[in-house]
């Protein structure tokens, strides 16, 4: 009698493959540890699933993918959120799943993903859209873990993160690892050539930090104007959006101006930011000609507009787009269906 976490074929005695393949010898593998059956259930039902984590990391290969399906995010079956990186993305020429590959850094820290290639090519084909993918990663004290990422490629820069929780250091620690690899010139050497990984993720974040405090996105106004947007940064620098049109060109082209302007104290700050936004005075237009276009004590600072990440900052500062996109509205794919009926057929049972 087959075992019930293995999917077989009775007529053939072969076993069922996550792509509807069947392979030659029917195998004994181990239940999901650290998944419940009631996951498995919400799953199953094409309910939407939070993303998790677990320590427990199996080896075998249709366990490895099939713990990774059980612990990332899912979308209802009308509304499948992030694109996802799997085995089934992307197979190789003979049209096997795609690999796993190994990446260390010489000294106990090895983290298993899909290849660089496939996140780039993915990356790509979505044009800096957000996809979702898994990792697992093996620490210098041999503890183990898996987890779901969100990866976002804008601008040469990627922006990796895990699910937030308890875990955050170790999946921060591994998120850092993937962005290595995916920056990285020779993506079998960045671990060995990054040195410490939490040191590196703080150094990022402080770029992050440091490019969020001098860009910010622009605002619609709230009366109709010819200005599209306007925005404040921290330091107090004002934003404006200006669409030009040329006479042979029907299509504008938005202009983006900053400048800096001197206030008497945060109460007339907050009135002129008020009448700039259209929410009272005579008006944005007005109120940008009078008070700033005009004031011969306001500065002009120059500034630069991301198509990738929509904000806008100074020019004079390094810009690194280090947010994830919008979680997209889609229909659910058909191997993302066959997947969550993979996961039932294949782990059918109690789980602990």
């Amino acid at each position: 009698m087959a075992p019930t976490n293995t999917v077989v074929l009775e007529q053939q005695n072969r076993y069922r493959q996550p792509d509807g393949r069947y392979g030659d010898q029917p195998k004994q593998r181990p239940l999901l540890q650290g998944i419940t059956q009631d996951r498995l259930n919400a799953i199953a039902n094409g309910d939407m699933v939070a993303a998790g984590y677990t320590r427990h990391v199996p080896e075998d290969t249709t366990t490895w993918w099939a713990t990774g399906a059980a612990i990332r995010e899912w979308g209802a079956t009308s509304d499948a959120g992030y694109p996802i990186l799997d085995d089934s993305t992307y197979p190789t020429a003979d049209d096997r799943r795609g690999p796993r590959i190994r990446y260390n850094n010489g000294h106990g820290f090895e983290i298993r993903m899909r290849s660089a290639t496939a996140f780039r090519r993915m990356a790509a084909d979505l044009d800096g859209g957000t996809f979702q993918t898994v990792v697992s990663a093996t620490n210098e004290q041999g503890t183990a873990i898996m987890v779901p990422l969100w990866c976002t490629h804008t601008n040469g820069t990627w922006t990796v993160s895990g699910p937030r929780g308890g875990e955050g250091p170790n999946s921060e620690r591994v998120a850092e690892a993937v962005s290595a690899v995916l920056e990285g010139r020779h993506p079998r050497l960045a671990l060995t050539q990054i040195g410490d990984l939490q040191q590196a993720r703080r150094s990022r974040i402080e770029r992050a930090r440091h490019s969020l405090e001098t860009s910010t996105r622009l605002d619609t106004p709230v009366t109709e104007t010819w200005i599209s947007g306007v925005g404040v940064m921290n330091d107090d620098t004002i934003l404006i959006a200006i669409p030009h049109k040329r006479k042979d060109d029907p299509v504008a082209t938005t202009r983006h101006y900053g400048y800096r302007k001197q206030y008497a104290n945060t109460a007339e700050r907050a009135a002129f930011l008020r009448r700039l936004r259209g929410t009272t005075g005579p008006g944005v237009g007005k109120t940008y000609n009078a008070e700033i276009k005009l004031d011969e004590t306001v500065e002009r600072v120059a500034v630069r507009h991301c198509d990738a990440c929509g904000m806008t900052h100074l020019a004079d500062t390094d810009h690194a787009c280090f947010k994830h996109k919008p979680r997209p509205r889609r229909e659910e794919t058909v191997d993302e269906s066959k997947k969550r009926g993979w996961l039932t057929r294949l782990f059918r049972g109690g789980q602990q």
